[in-house]
C-alpha cells in the first residue's frame, strides 16, 4: 500500500513539472497581496475630479464655486466636463481653488481653508486653517500633503498635527506612495523617496506642466 501511494504521489509531481508555466500560473490562485499600479493610490488636487457619471470643477464662469456636472460618460480629458454637460449644478456660493475626491469625500481648497465636504450637498465635513493659502494638496493612504506658504506639510493619517517635509517649493505632486516630486523653480524637478529620505533631481524637460497631472479621478 505504501509503495502505490509513493508511486501515486511521484506521478502527480512529474505531471505538474511538466505542465507549462502559464498553465501552472493559471492553476494559482490570484495573491489578494498584489498591490495595484501604485500611482493609482494617491491623489493630487486639480481643477477638476470625476467619479461615476459626475464631474465636479470649479466653475470659473461664476465666480469660482464648486459646481457638479452629471454626464453619461466621464470625459477623459482635463476642463472638458463643462463641455460635456453645459448644465452646471452650483454647490456653493463661495470660490475654491482646487479639489479632488477621497473615499468619498470631496477635499477642497479655499484660501487658507482646507474642507473636506459631502459631494452631493457641499455639506463641510471638516476645515484645516493654514497660515497661508493653500496651493496644492495631495492624498495617499499614508496621508495628506499639503503646499501652504512656500511648505510642503505632512500630516499622517489620523494626526492632526503636521510635520514640515521642506521649504520653499514652488509646486508639488504624489508620484505614488513613496515618490514626491516637486520644483522649487521652473529648471528642475526633485523626486523625494519617502522611504528613505533620499533626493534626487533632473532637469525640467516639460514645456508646460500646468497643474500636474492633467486630470484625476476617484
Amino acid at each position: 500500500m505504501f509503495k502505490r501511494w509513493t508511486a501515486l504521489l511521484l506521478t502527480l509531481i512529474l505531471l505538474a513539472a511538466l505542465l507549462p508555466p502559464a498553465a501552472r500560473a493559471a492553476q494559482r490562485p490570484a495573491d489578494p497581496a498584489d498591490p495595484a499600479d501604485p500611482a493609482e493610490l494617491v491623489r493630487n488636487s486639480d481643477r477638476e475630479a470625476a467619479l461615476d457619471g459626475s464631474c465636479w470643477l470649479v466653475d470659473t464662469l461664476h465666480g469660482n464655486c464648486l459646481a457638479v456636472s452629471r454626464v453619461a460618460e466621464v470625459p477623459t480629458v482635463c476642463g472638458s466636463c463643462r463641455d460635456a454637460d453645459p448644465e452646471l449644478t452650483r454647490l456653493t456660493d463661495w470660490p475654491v481653488d482646487q479639489l479632488l475626491l477621497w473615499e468619498g469625500r470631496l477635499i477642497v481648497s479655499a484660501g487658507e481653508k482646507l474642507l473636506s465636504l459631502d459631494p452631493d450637498t457641499a455639506a463641510v465635513l471638516e476645515t484645516r486653517v493654514f497660515d497661508a493659502p493653500v496651493e496644492r494638496f495631495a492624498m495617499s493612504p499614508e496621508g495628506l500633503y499639503v503646499l501652504s506658504g512656500g511648505e510642503l506639510l505632512y500630516f499622517a493619517a489620523g494626526k492632526e498635527k503636521a510635520e514640515t517635509l521642506l521649504s520653499g517649493a514652488a509646486r508639488f505632486w504624489l508620484a505614488d506612495p513613496d515618490r514626491l516630486c516637486y520644483m522649487r523653480d521652473e529648471t528642475r524637478v526633485y523626486t523625494l523617496r519617502l522611504s528613505t529620505g533620499t533626493v534626487t533631481d533632473a532637469p525640467n524637460r516639460a514645456s508646460d506642466l500646468g497643474d500636474l497631472p492633467a486630470r484625476q479621478s476617484g
